[in-house]
């Protein structure tokens, strides 16, 4: 092909011509010629089909990136290599144009068939399997083109009588899997719904969403061999290193992961294949004296030494063009560590590798591996604050040691607590935004602070991969990582939130989740040792797993809480003031105190909480046709059984001692005292009937025996349903935790509105109430 280019004709655009020699477009002094290759591909293909004479040359396609299609013979991009309307044939195997040049000797689609006959029958999947496989398949996952959904084939089936849907499903299913599907239903089955999604760095990537009952029978395959290939697989993982693969120290020069490295060579270089890298060009390059080889379909990363690594490129080019593919180094990436400049790497790399079409270089030194953040504190910043969840923070935790995580982790925690406060309003102090820190069962809200978690995290991590790190390397850390630098710091910072101190060898054996705890508890028995009685009772209260069920809850149906409730809810759980002083209760005789805590108690809100109740205490008191309990049970563990509903609170002065020492106490207490009442509980066990006092205290923490009863409750609705008997117990805990705080930020958040409206305005106050209450509306909408 002759280009025109503007050093020939400086007025006029280059301009591309005929490659064919005979061709009279190949003459440029003649023919106009075209705009870019892919405005004469018109042309080319009249070369292809035989309309035009000449041969088009082999490796002009090549440069250009086509080929000959399969079926028609006209030229394709050698990304499809079948023009997509000539697809139908090809896969029936009647090529009705040009010879397959590519390989004669390709089967037919009908031979792949009579070959398969010879293969291993297909699984006979289990009704069991199926079953748990589609409970565990995700509720809110996106249906296939015919609109089909999981939920509806959990909701297929009568109630009581999932078995006989799951029965029939696994007959589909096994069905799919013998390749059985008639003619007409496997294109709906085997398509998919194309869904755009925005690159990164620019551009869509094309989803395809699969049908629901395609994805189940995915799913049931995979979970029946998962053993199998875990094995099968465990030597392969290894040699490639990914899992493992970022927690190694070395000495420097290295390639640097914050204070560990990837390999002892002071160069890195992470690779994109235009099409599929096959596992024999992975095997060649893990068994190079590379530090790092890995790839991932068309995705690699290689790191070694300068020379190793420009071996290991060419060796990829090679095997590259041996199976008709091309690396694309304009999308390939130079990362180096040490003292190292573009120049240095030209003996060992292509230039177009190395620098930019203007000359300048293209090397760098910030990267991200793994999801792991490599490089300055600079780009350790910008990467903590642009992910923006704790999940992927918490990854580079476990890669980078503390030291050089520090300024990032310490603005991301700073940016969370900006947030909380922007979402509720509440600003907390030290000891507060502590608690809130901590895990959920220790009565806080989960807000984990990066920084105090990551020591646990990064000594964690490198402790659970010494051993497969030697097995890579057997002179990786000969001296032991209790010694190492970063190790020793990391242990320090743990220390200092800890009761007792921790060696070094001891925490690089346990899990992060341990560490973690063990600091959540040290945090824990600082607060109960520092704040009051009723504090402290509330704070037992608290952690309790029907307290800090709201937490989870979804925010819909019964489930939902306004949010101003909420919002009361955690002023509660944190012991925010609502106000500076005491003050009395609008709704009774006793005091309002400044957190709120009388709502939970007021003779006010018991007498609404009785009246509401059905007037069951003018029953009681006149002992005629009582009713004992609120709620019958024919048959509750085999018996018949009355579950009597009562709520108490965890300050209230007649067990705040017991409530400030043990977890439940007042709950136990009003239990206790249900069941003597009026000889309650022997009247009904004469009468054959169990009494069971459902005691709960204000913040939805459930004694004992109501919680036991409760589970009890949940599995007995799963059994009938078939749902998941955890998730139907997590739902109805949600429930009332949701219904009893609601009740109670109401009776907080009305009296504290009756004191406002009963409390006289300052005298500037009032001036400005007055003043823009005379105000025209007019002047108001104009802004003055």
């Amino acid at each position: 092909m002759v280009v025109d280019g503007a050093e020939a004709v400086p007025s006029r655009p280059a301009r591309f011509f005929c490659p064919v020699a005979t061709c009279p477009s190949s003459d440029p002094a003649r023919a106009p010629g075209w705009a870019s290759v892919h405005n004469m591909l018109h042309h080319i293909d009249s070369h292809l089909a035989g309309t035009l004479q000449g041969d088009v040359p082999a490796n002009w396609l090549q440069t250009n990136g086509r080929q000959r299609c399969r079926v028609c013979g006209l030229s394709v991009s050698t990304r499809h290599e079948v023009h997509p309307t000539c697809r139908p044939q090809d896969r029936a195997g009647v090529g009705g144009g040009a010879q397959r040049a590519d390989d004669p000797t390709l089967p037919s689609f009908h031979d792949i068939q009579v070959q398969s006959a010879a293969m291993p029958a297909a699984l006979e999947l289990a009704p069991d399997l199926v079953g748990q496989v589609l409970r565990d398949f995700p509720t809110d996952t996106a249906p296939g083109a015919c609109g089909l959904r999981v939920q509806h084939l959990r909701e297929a089936g009568s109630p009581g009588d999932q078995q006989t849907l799951i029965s029939h499903l696994t007959a589909v299913v096994n069905l799919m899997v013998q390749g059985q599907v008639c003619a007409d239903a496997a294109p709906v089955l085997a398509g998919a719904v194309l869904v755009a999604v925005p690159k990164p760095k620019g551009g869509v990537r094309p989803i395809a969403i699969g049908e629901v009952l395609r994805r189940l029978v995915g799913k049931c395959l995979m979970r029946s061999v998962r053993e199998d290939a875990a094995i099968t697989s465990a030597q392969l993982k290894l040699e490639s290193g990914y899992p493992l693969g970022l927690k190694r120290l070395s000495t420097p020069p290295a390639l640097g992961c914050g204070g560990g490295g990837c390999g002892r060579g002071p160069f890195s270089g992470p690779r994109k294949m235009g099409g599929v890298v096959l596992w024999a060009t992975d095997l060649a390059l893990r068994a190079s004296p590379l530090d790092l080889a890995l790839f991932f379909l068309d995705d690699g990363v290689i790191a070694g030494d300068v020379a190793d690594v420009g071996q290991a490129l060419s060796e990829v080019q090679r095997r590259g063009a041996a199976l008709g593919l091309q690396l694309n180094l304009s999308k390939c990436e130079v990362v180096g560590v040490g003292r190292l400049d573009a120049d240095m790497l030209r003996s060992h790399l292509p230039d177009e590798l190395l620098f930019k079409p203007d000359g300048t270089s293209r090397l760098q030194w910030n990267f991200e591996l793994l999801g792991a953040a490599v490089g300055d504190v600079t780009f350790h910043a910008i990467h903590a604050t642009s992910c923006a969840g704790h999940c992927r923070v918490v990854h580079s935790m476990r890669c980078c040691p503390p030291r050089g995580l520090s300024p990032a982790l310490q603005l991301f925690d700073s940016s969370v607590r900006d947030c909380f406060a922007a979402l509720t309003g509440l600003h907390l102090d030290a000891a507060q935004w502590e608690q809130a820190a901590r895990a959920l069962s220790y009565a806080g809200l989960g807000l984990r602070s990066t920084t105090a978690d990551a020591p646990a995290a990064f000594l964690a991590s490198l402790g659970a991969c010494l051993d497969t790190c030697r097995a890579i390397d057997p002179s990786y850390a000969d001296a032991g990582l209790a010694v190492e630098v970063e190790v020793v710091e990391a242990v320090d910072a743990l220390n200092r939130n800890r009761a007792a101190p921790l060696a070094a060898h001891l925490a690089l054996g346990m899990k992060q989740k341990s560490l973690t705890a063990a600091t959540d508890e040290a945090s824990w028995v600082r607060q109960l040792a520092s704040c009051s009685l009723t504090s402290r009772a509330l704070l037992r209260s608290e952690a309790e797993p029907g307290a800090r069920a709201f937490l989870a809850a979804t925010p819909s149906g019964p489930k939902r809480i306004e949010t101003a409730l909420f919002v009361t809810e955690l002023r509660q759980r944190l012991g925010v003031p609502d106000a500076a002083a005491d003050a009395w209760c609008p709704k009774c005789d006793g005091v309002l105190d400044a957190l709120s805590l009388h709502a939970a108690t007021c003779s006010a809100t018991m007498q609404f909480a009785t009246c509401s109740a059905g007037g069951l205490s003018e029953r009681e008191a006149g002992n005629a046709l009582r009713r004992p309990a609120d709620v019958y049970l024919p048959c509750l563990r085999g018996s018949p059984a009355a579950l009597d509903l009562a709520i108490t609170a965890a300050q209230q002065q007649e067990t705040l001692a017991q409530a400030g020492n043990k977890a439940l106490a007042a709950a136990q207490a009003y239990a206790q005292h249900k069941a003597a009442h009026l000889d309650t509980a022997r009247l009904c066990e004469s009468q054959g009937i169990k009494f069971l006092p459902m005691v709960v205290e204000s913040s939805d923490a459930w004694e004992p025996a109501a919680s036991k009863v409760l589970l009890q409750i949940s599995r007995a609705a799963a059994a009938r349903t078939g749902a998941d008997a955890a998730l139907l117990h997590a739902d109805l805990l949600q429930e009332l935790c949701v219904t009893i705080r609601a009740h109670r930020a109401r009776a907080v958040l009305r009296r504290r509105a009756e004191l406002v409206d009963e409390a006289p305005l300052p005298c500037w106050q009032t001036f400005v109430t007055l003043f823009f209450t005379c105000l025209p509306l007019e002047i108001l909408c104009n802004g003055v």
